[in-house]
């Protein structure tokens, strides 16, 4: 299983798609995935209800096509003739391979909160913390912290350099996993030795991993357990068990079930390729070939595409868990493609097509992040033209962005909610949708709002909602004057709370 998952890896490397969670080394250098303190890269702001804010630092300087070659000079003897235009693989035979195309600014609807995981795009260190973005009604845009290992209580550690020098890191994030309807969220945070977010290659001995889990949409974290070596979390499965890799000593690694920890075997040549594992709402795991090919644990494969076709790989994968229809992104004769497939695993076809017709999208996505079929949006990260003029000599810059792709029609849209200079260079990768309508928890002086079982004040107590937490709206209101809201937790209760405690 490991092997397949390595050589999966060289795979995606190749075709320059998969991103680099760790991809470079500085002097000095923490343990793998810590983050040095100083100045960090901040994704996110953490916005008030006024909408406030602080100064921002992006991660990496603004990317720029490079120079083009000057023509070769008549002394050179050479004839320049324009590059021709890849043809598209064979696969897509008797298809429409259309072009995916620019589109205006898109919002997103006040009834959709988005989990995006935050952190560096292409430089030293891996996730920074899961922070929650959505819009309220009044139009503002906020985004809310959910998980940062420096508000848990785990103390900062202490590195010496290669030149004696101590600096001093806090606690890393290793993985993390979140429900498909995006309210329960497990993480998993190094609070010891290196934890091996990297493999076996920065394995150590005194590695501690602490398992966090929240309940209600990631405001408030527990910590269920620690475990005495590098553990990354990357799925959670039907019955609330969660999947770990596992670092268990220098020379090998292993998928666990938590709790328990039972180790499972995954079928020869399939893997959590990518660090990922889909389940389906019957409980069946999609693994992935050497390909990236996604295969149920039956071993029946989603898209039908031979493995003959050795210069098609498939790069990243979006699919309707109950009706199997999908959209996969597919890497072949240098170019992406959008390609649809069905329940049967027919390319050209399902809830992803359009209308019946056979079509392929060519373009640039780098990755998916959620699908919104309903929407008929897939949540997915680009690069896109950017706003700033390039440098004297250069080409155009493109922005590492998050965006919409109507699949229906061919379009791609920058999202408002990310339209802003903060967002265009780090990571922001689209993990999760949270649906509303919302009434967000407030005025509880740090505490919790009580949810009731009828608009009473004596009535009995179901649960108690943190600051912060989004509540589902169902419009009732009750009580003698319309002061109690009928609401819908994390966990599912529905009960009522007081208005005067929710912001709608």
């Amino acid at each position: 299983m490991r092997a397949a998952a390595l050589a999966a890896a060289v795979v995606a490397a190749f075709v320059g798609v998969m991103y680099l969670r760790f991809a470079s080394n500085s002097v000095p250098e923490p343990p793998a995935g810590a983050a040095v303190s100083g100045a960090q890269c901040v994704v996110f702001r953490t916005v008030s209800d006024e909408g406030d804010g602080g100064t921002q630092r992006t991660c990496t300087p603004t990317t720029s096509l490079p120079t083009p070659e000057p023509y070769p000079s008549p002394a050179a003897n050479k004839i320049s003739t324009p590059r021709p235009e890849p043809s598209p693989p064979d696969i897509f035979n008797g298809m429409q391979v259309l072009p995916l195309v620019p589109g205006p600014v898109l919002d997103l609807p006040p009834d959709l909160a988005l989990v995006v995981e935050t952190g560096c795009w292409q430089c030293d260190g891996g996730t920074n913390g899961l922070v929650r973005v959505h819009t309220r009604r009044d139009g503002l845009i906020m985004q809310e912290p959910l998980l940062d290992p420096a508000t848990l209580g785990i103390p900062g550690r202490q590195f010496t350099d290669q030149n004696g020098n101590a600096l001093e890191y806090l606690p890393f994030i290793t993985g993390y996993a979140i429900s498909h309807d995006g309210w329960e969220m497990i993480a998993t945070i190094c609070v010891r030795g290196t934890c091996a977010p990297e493999g076996l290659s920065s394995w150590s001995a005194d590695s501690q991993t602490g398992l966090f889990r929240s309940l209600d949409g990631g405001i408030t974290w527990t910590e269920t357990e620690r475990l005495n070596f590098g553990a990354s979390v990357f799925s959670l499965l039907p019955d609330g068990r969660a999947l770990l890799n596992t670092y268990d000593s220098k020379d090998s690694t292993s998928v666990r079930a938590y709790p328990g920890l039972e180790e499972l075997s995954f079928p020869v040549g399939l893997g959590y390729w990518g660090g990922s594992v889909v389940v389906l709402a019957d409980g069946q795991l999609v693994l992935r070939n050497d390909h990236g090919v996604p295969i149920r644990s039956d071993g029946h494969p989603l898209v039908a595409i031979p493995p003959t076709e050795s210069a098609t790989v498939i790069t990243d994968f979006v699919i309707d868990r109950d009706r199997l229809d999908g959209l996969a992104m597919v890497s072949g004769s240098g170019t992406r493609y959008l390609v649809p497939f069905d329940s049967n695993g027919a390319l050209g076809r399902g809830a992803f097509a359009l209308g019946v017709e056979s079509v392929v999208w060519s373009g640039n996505p780098d990755r998916f992040g959620v699908q919104l079929v309903n929407e008929g949006l897939i949540l997915a990260n680009a690069s896109v033209p950017s706003s700033e003029p390039p440098p004297p000599g250069q080409g155009p810059i493109f922005d590492y962005r998050p965006v919409g792709i109507d699949f229906q029609r061919g379009v791609m849209h920058l999202l408002r909610q990310f339209s802003g200079p903060e967002y265009r260079t780090g990571r922001n990768h689209i993990v999760a949708a949270q649906r509303g309508p919302f009434a967000r928890v407030v005025n509880t002086d740090g505490t919790c709002v009580n949810v009731r079982a009828e608009p009473l004040p004596s009535s009995g107590i179901l649960d108690c909602a943190a600051e912060g937490v989004l509540l589902r709206d169902t419009g009732e209101a009750g009580g003698p004057a319309g002061e109690w809201l009928q609401v819908i937790t994390p966990a599912g209760s529905e009960g009522w709370a007081n208005a005067q405690y929710l912001e709608r």
